[in-house]
């Protein structure tokens, strides 16, 4: 069973942009991942948590590679790295941009193991250089800030069951006026006739601080912000996910994730589509 997380669990860590589970490759092995993703949505959440109509549809297109090598000492290092482009069917002034492309944000993560017996502990550290997209949208890919992060992962996983839970926690301190960040993430797994990986996830994000969206273009309220990687974002995601392993060092895995609930953040809802080897 721990074999096979090791070998399925990069889709996870794509669909929270974050290393799922305490688990960490093995030194000397290595991961590589491609994903397609595509995001849309038409409403938003105000500041209450209502759902509120755009008037406009957007969408968004990733290309993400990921790579994830063991050091040895129970630690590995893990590298995001792709390219976005956005669309918008009806742009609006201050809102939403008709077309925003450009390199997305760049993340190297270290997670260092420090128990691992039926259940396993790690420690995360790691940073998110901004990529090249125009940030102050609605539709952007990401706010374009420098980060820093640290963090925790918990996980156990039963052998007669093939069944496995991790949950992580990851604290972002973010530069420039963009607010600070916590993150939570919750995943439940469990293997199927050797080759089939079911997984139910949630992720909570939420800031420190911030604007409201009333404080943009969407609102009236003062002082007017012009960029919406101000806001003070609130969301809870859930999602699923089924992971098939093609053989016996490659895995292709689809992962559907959406906004539930917030505030001052897109309505939105994400295909990923992952293709994943191992070296050996």
């Amino acid at each position: 069973m721990k074999k096979i997380i090791s070998a399925l669990i990069f889709v996870a860590a794509i669909s929270s942009v974050a290393a799922a589970g305490p688990w960490v490759q093995e030194k000397g092995r290595s991961q590589f991942a491609l994903t397609t993703a595509y995001t849309h949505f038409n409403t938003y959440l105000n500041p209450d948590g209502n759902e509120k109509d755009l008037d406009d549809h957007a969408r968004r297109l990733e290309f993400l590679a990921y790579y994830n090598a063991g050091l040895g000492n129970d630690s590995d290092v893990s590298v995001l790295a792709g390219y976005s482009t956005t669309s918008s069917r009806d742009p609006i002034p201050g809102v939403t941009s008709h077309r925003i492309r450009g390199i997305s944000d760049l993340s190297v993560r270290y997670k260092k193991q420090i128990h691992n017996k039926h259940s396993a502990i790690a420690l995360i550290a790691g940073v998110r250089i901004p990529g090249s997209y125009d940030e102050q949208y609605l539709n952007s890919p990401g706010d374009g800030s420098f980060d820093f992060e640290a963090g925790a992962s918990f996980g156990e996983y039963y052998r007669e069951r093939n069944f496995y839970y991790s949950a992580d926690a990851i604290y972002r301190v973010r530069t420039g006026s963009t607010p600070d960040e916590l993150e939570v993430d919750l995943e439940i797994g469990r293997v199927f006739a050797d080759v089939w990986l079911a997984r139910a996830l949630v992720s909570r994000i939420s800031c420190t601080d911030g604007y409201s969206t009333a404080h943009t273009a969407l609102g009236t309220a003062q002082p007017r912000v012009e960029s919406f990687s101000y806001l003070n974002k609130d969301k809870v995601k859930i999602g699923a996910g089924l992971t098939r392993q093609t053989g016996r060092l490659s895995s292709v895995g689809f992962t559907v994730f959406q906004t539930s609930t917030g505030s001052n953040v897109p309505k939105d809802r994400t295909f990923y589509l992952t293709y994943s080897v191992q070296n050996k």
